[in-house]
């Protein structure tokens, strides 16, 4: 399994089911890799259809683009991008104790989420911030 730092991206674009229809959003993420499993950590809202989606399903897929390279030529079938790409499939799980998405965002790579020190006033963490973990 290939780390996302290997990658280099600074979001992915989350697949989930909605009913027999895909919704693709595109997210920042932090990760983690122990003992050879990745899990990805992205952080949203605590309401919203993105979340209902996860509820409803909790089955995603993801992906993300790396080392984008756009490319010339001389006619149309020419021009193109290069690129390498990271994908998966997961368990989308909301993190709800306050302690486990402290753990979840402080132990995430600061270069895929906001690249400033992490400070959790307890009301953000259970009001307006939700912590999903794919796994």
């Amino acid at each position: 399994m290939h780390a996302p730092y290997a990658c280099n991206s600074k979001y992915l674009h989350l697949g989930l089911v909605d009913g027999d229809e895909p919704y693709v959003v595109p997210l920042n993420f932090g990760y983690t890799m122990e003992d050879g499993q990745l899990t990805l950590y992205m952080h949203g809202a605590t309401r919203g259809y993105k979340l209902d989606l996860m509820k409803a399903n909790p089955k995603v897929f993801f992906t993300m683009n790396c080392d984008v390279k756009p490319f010339d030529g001389e006619m149309a079938c020419q021009y193109g991008t290069a690129y390498k790409c990271l994908m998966g499939r997961g368990t989308a799980e909301v993190l709800e104790d306050p302690q486990a998405k402290m753990d979840a965002l402080s132990n995430a790579p600061p270069e895929n989420m906001l690249n400033i020190p992490m400070m959790f006033p307890s009301w953000e963490l259970n009001i307006s911030c939700n912590t999903l973990a794919l796994i």
